[in-house]
């Protein structure tokens, strides 16, 4: 759980424009909007940044609102807030979530937000690429998902980020890339179990978590899907089609996503193309770079040779299936309004 007391401060800044710097520079354009004189403004921060990766230690003694108004250009870009001290509200998209210590919330950087800090808030702004969370769908998917540090997941990813946040070698030394694949791997979790506790019970959570264990498995046929749960393939294939996707749809996105965060990784730089495809289902070399290029608008090769930070972060551009992911129809968590 969240432990402010022993947590040191980060560095200081009583100018609210040094302040408004210090988070510009690294995160998309935001409007600040102090609630008092400017001139007794006190904030406290500091951003890194770690390949597509930004995290933020931000604090303040002053109580004041941050806007978003995104233009034309969609960046793929979401953020986690985690709230260490005082009080906080992040309104997007219809949802109004109080967060208080130990709290965190999901929101997309390509839709308005507004975020009121309270004075003597400290909150910790993680912001990385929304499809590293599986949250590809499109702006807005994932928005007002709650977590906290006292339960679930949660449990290990706040003192993660409290740790990385104090320890900028994790976060820029040679062990980076695998400390991000950990953080991504375990924050991705950590949604995808809030956004099924939309219906815990239902049928197909345990089926979509098989799945995951077995990507790298030949034969995921609806057949075998089916039979390892104890249930008809047209049953299965009713409770994918009631969330606007297949098995195959499913099981394709998922392994395209294993494939980008490999090819992003710098410590698999020297493995072939092919490799990366067959460790994860692609059989056939000129099949996963057609599906992969279908699906990100760029070639496997191309993500080998770019700055991991750039390619690609938007929004996958294969909608031949509806929805990729099963959905919940409501979000979990409560909305306080």
């Amino acid at each position: 759980m969240t432990d402010t007391a022993t947590w040191p401060a980060p560095p200081a800044s009583r100018d609210l424009r040094a302040w408004s710097r210090t988070v510009g520079d690294h995160f998309p354009p935001l409007r600040l909007t102090a609630h008092g004189a400017v001139d007794r403004f006190t904030g406290h921060g500091v951003v890194r940044r770690s390949g597509p990766l930004v995290l933020g230690d931000l604090a303040a003694g002053t109580a004041h609102t941050v806007r978003r108004v995104p233009g034309g250009e969609r960046l793929g870009l979401c953020k986690v807030s985690y709230q260490l001290a005082g009080r906080s509200v992040v309104t997007q998209a219809g949802h109004r979530t109080v967060l208080r210590p130990g709290d965190m919330v999901v929101y997309d950087v390509d839709l308005p937000y507004a975020v009121d800090n309270e004075a003597g808030f400290r909150s910790l702004v993680l912001m990385l690429p929304r499809a590293d969370l599986g949250l590809d769908g499109g702006p807005g998917e994932g928005s007002g998902v709650r977590m906290s540090d006292r339960d679930g997941l949660g449990l290990l990813l706040g003192p993660m980020l409290r740790q990385l946040a104090g320890a900028e070698e994790l976060l820029t030394g040679a062990r980076a890339p695998r400390v991000r694949r950990v953080l991504t791997d375990l924050l991705a979790a950590a949604v995808a179990e809030r956004r099924r506790d939309g219906h815990p019970a239902g049928p197909l959570a345990p089926v979509l978590d098989w799945l995951d264990d077995h990507l790298a498995d030949d034969d995921l046929s609806p057949g075998r899907v089916a039979a390892a749960h104890y249930m008809s393939t047209r049953r299965l294939q009713e409770l994918f089609r009631a969330e606007g996707t297949s098995v195959s749809c499913w099981v394709r996105a998922r392994r395209l996503e294993r494939c980008l965060r490999d090819l992003r990784d710098p410590l698999l730089a020297g493995e072939p193309v092919g490799s990366t495809g067959r460790r994860w289902g692609f059989t056939d070399p000129a099949h996963f770079s057609r599906t992969f290029r279908a699906r990100y608008g760029v070639a496997p090769r191309q993500v080998r040779s770019s700055d991991p930070a750039e390619v690609p972060a938007g929004a996958p551009r294969d909608r031949s299936c509806t929805t990729e992911y099963p959905v919940p129809r409501s979000t979990p968590g409560p909305a306080v309004r």
